[in-house]
């Protein structure tokens, strides 16, 4: 088999991109981490807060849930697993 010459433009040019797609990944994970410094969320709801909205604040990066309406029986269970902090009138829930 014949093997093809790479010339030193080429393999310059193959640096240069590897470069700028690392570089690339580099920025989007930098976001997601600025992004994350979510430490607490406060939620004034007339209903008990439901899981759906437990999960979508873990998402943000939440680590602490203070509501005055409480919480749902499956948002207690999840907090558990994924060891979230639920406070309800001042008092420790989870």
């Amino acid at each position: 088999m014949a093997r093809k010459k790479v010339t030193k433009k080429a393999k310059k040019t193959a640096k240069k991109k590897t470069k700028k797609a690392a570089k690339k990944t580099l920025k989007a994970k930098t976001k997601k981490a600025k992004a994350k410094k979510v430490e607490k969320a406060v939620r004034n709801w007339s209903r008990p807060l439901p899981l759906t909205e437990v999960k979508k604040l873990k998402q943000k990066g939440v680590k602490t849930i203070v509501s005055s309406s409480g919480f749902t029986e499956g948002a207690i269970k999840y907090a558990k697993r994924a060891r979230i902090s639920l406070y309800h009138n001042r008092k420790k829930v989870v």
